[in-house]
Protein backbone atom coordinates (compact mmCIF):
# COMPACT_ATOMS: atom_id res chain seq x y z
CA UNK A 1 0.00 0.00 0.00
CA UNK A 2 2.66 2.04 0.93
CA UNK A 3 4.65 1.12 -2.13
CA UNK A 4 1.67 2.31 -4.83
CA UNK A 5 0.96 5.92 -2.62
CA UNK A 6 4.95 6.70 -3.47
CA UNK A 7 4.53 5.74 -7.05
CA UNK A 8 1.59 7.78 -7.20
CA UNK A 9 2.77 10.96 -5.80
CA UNK A 10 6.39 10.67 -8.24
CA UNK A 11 3.99 10.52 -11.26
CA UNK A 12 4.25 13.64 -13.00
CA UNK A 13 0.51 15.18 -13.79
CA UNK A 14 -0.17 16.41 -17.66
CA UNK A 15 0.01 20.12 -16.52
CA UNK A 16 3.61 19.06 -15.63
CA UNK A 17 4.54 17.44 -19.29
CA UNK A 18 3.02 20.58 -20.55
CA UNK A 19 5.09 22.68 -18.74
CA UNK A 20 7.96 20.64 -19.31
CA UNK A 21 7.28 20.74 -23.22
CA UNK A 22 6.84 24.62 -23.37
CA UNK A 23 10.35 24.97 -21.46
CA UNK A 24 12.13 22.70 -23.74
CA UNK A 25 10.12 24.74 -26.49
CA UNK A 26 11.73 27.79 -25.10
CA UNK A 27 15.10 26.49 -25.09
CA UNK A 28 14.75 25.70 -28.84
CA UNK A 29 15.02 21.99 -28.23
CA UNK A 30 14.02 19.55 -30.77
CA UNK A 31 9.77 18.45 -31.25
CA UNK A 32 11.35 15.16 -30.17
CA UNK A 33 12.90 16.35 -27.28
CA UNK A 34 9.64 18.63 -26.50
CA UNK A 35 7.86 15.24 -26.66
CA UNK A 36 9.88 13.03 -24.30
CA UNK A 37 8.45 14.23 -21.48
CA UNK A 38 4.56 12.47 -22.82
CA UNK A 39 6.33 9.43 -23.55
CA UNK A 40 8.39 8.71 -20.58
CA UNK A 41 4.84 9.40 -18.66
CA UNK A 42 3.47 6.51 -20.51
CA UNK A 43 6.04 4.66 -19.96
CA UNK A 44 6.12 5.32 -16.09
CA UNK A 45 2.40 4.32 -16.04
CA UNK A 46 3.01 1.17 -18.12
CA UNK A 47 5.25 0.04 -15.86
CA UNK A 48 3.22 0.70 -12.62
CA UNK A 49 0.41 -1.05 -14.46
CA UNK A 50 -1.83 2.14 -14.53
CA UNK A 51 -2.79 3.66 -17.90
CA UNK A 52 -3.89 2.69 -21.18
CA UNK A 53 -1.14 0.93 -22.70
CA UNK A 54 -0.10 -2.65 -23.96
CA UNK A 55 3.28 -2.45 -24.80
CA UNK A 56 6.62 0.28 -24.84
CA UNK A 57 5.53 0.69 -28.50
CA UNK A 58 2.05 1.66 -27.70
CA UNK A 59 3.09 3.58 -25.12
CA UNK A 60 5.35 5.69 -27.53
CA UNK A 61 2.65 5.98 -29.79
CA UNK A 62 0.09 7.87 -27.02
CA UNK A 63 3.00 10.10 -25.64
CA UNK A 64 3.59 10.76 -29.31
CA UNK A 65 -0.21 11.51 -29.50
CA UNK A 66 -1.02 13.49 -26.43
CA UNK A 67 2.12 15.71 -26.99
CA UNK A 68 1.29 16.90 -30.68
CA UNK A 69 -2.37 17.59 -29.77
CA UNK A 70 -0.55 19.66 -26.71
CA UNK A 71 0.48 21.97 -29.33
CA UNK A 72 4.50 20.03 -30.00
CA UNK A 73 5.42 20.22 -33.35
CA UNK A 74 6.76 16.39 -33.66
CA UNK A 75 6.28 14.78 -37.36
CA UNK A 76 5.57 11.37 -38.03
CA UNK A 77 8.79 9.26 -38.44
CA UNK A 78 9.16 9.13 -43.03
CA UNK A 79 9.09 5.10 -42.65
CA UNK A 80 5.52 5.44 -41.19
CA UNK A 81 2.44 4.52 -42.33
CA UNK A 82 -0.11 5.80 -44.16
CA UNK A 83 -2.26 5.26 -41.28
CA UNK A 84 0.05 6.97 -38.88
CA UNK A 85 1.05 10.07 -40.87
CA UNK A 86 -2.97 10.54 -40.88
CA UNK A 87 -3.37 10.41 -37.53
CA UNK A 88 -0.39 12.38 -36.64
CA UNK A 89 -1.69 15.21 -38.86
CA UNK A 90 -5.07 15.20 -37.09
CA UNK A 91 -3.15 15.50 -33.56
CA UNK A 92 -1.14 18.26 -35.10
CA UNK A 93 -4.37 19.98 -36.09
CA UNK A 94 -5.80 19.83 -33.13
CA UNK A 95 -3.03 21.00 -31.18
CA UNK A 96 -2.57 24.34 -33.64
CA UNK A 97 -6.56 24.68 -32.97
CA UNK A 98 -6.24 24.34 -29.30
CA UNK A 99 -3.46 26.68 -29.69
CA UNK A 100 -5.16 29.57 -31.42
CA UNK A 101 -8.38 28.91 -29.03
CA UNK A 102 -6.24 29.77 -26.53
CA UNK A 103 -4.63 33.21 -27.65
CA UNK A 104 -8.64 33.89 -28.72
CA UNK A 105 -9.58 33.70 -25.38
CA UNK A 106 -6.71 35.53 -23.93
CA UNK A 107 -7.33 38.51 -26.69
CA UNK A 108 -10.67 38.81 -25.85
CA UNK A 109 -10.08 38.63 -21.89
CA UNK A 110 -7.94 41.65 -22.58
CA UNK A 111 -9.92 43.31 -24.46
CA UNK A 112 -13.13 43.39 -22.27
CA UNK A 113 -10.22 44.46 -19.19
CA UNK A 114 -9.49 47.54 -21.10
CA UNK A 115 -12.52 48.02 -22.30
CA UNK A 116 -14.32 48.05 -18.30
CA UNK A 117 -11.22 49.95 -16.95
CA UNK A 118 -12.10 52.77 -20.00
CA UNK A 119 -15.65 53.25 -19.06
CA UNK A 120 -14.80 53.25 -15.36
CA UNK A 121 -12.51 56.00 -16.18
CA UNK A 122 -15.24 57.87 -17.67
CA UNK A 123 -18.09 57.28 -14.91
CA UNK A 124 -15.07 58.29 -12.52
CA UNK A 125 -14.94 61.52 -14.14
CA UNK A 126 -18.80 62.06 -15.02
CA UNK A 127 -19.36 61.91 -11.17
CA UNK A 128 -16.63 63.96 -10.96
CA UNK A 129 -18.14 66.55 -12.60
CA UNK A 130 -21.33 66.60 -11.27
CA UNK A 131 -20.03 67.08 -7.65
CA UNK A 132 -18.01 69.31 -8.72
CA UNK A 133 -21.00 71.42 -10.10
CA UNK A 134 -23.38 70.94 -7.28
CA UNK A 135 -20.80 72.20 -5.14
CA UNK A 136 -20.38 75.13 -7.75
CA UNK A 137 -24.24 75.90 -7.54
CA UNK A 138 -24.37 75.42 -3.51
CA UNK A 139 -21.43 78.42 -3.17
CA UNK A 140 -23.38 80.87 -5.89
CA UNK A 141 -26.70 80.57 -4.08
Amino acid sequence: MELQMHRESSMPSNKSAHKAAQDDKRAGKSPSTQAGEYVREEIEELEAGEGRAKSRQQAIAIGLSRARRDGVQAKPGKKASGEVKHKAGQDLATGRKRATKKTTKQAVKKTAKKAAKKTAKKTAKKSAKKATKKTARKKSS
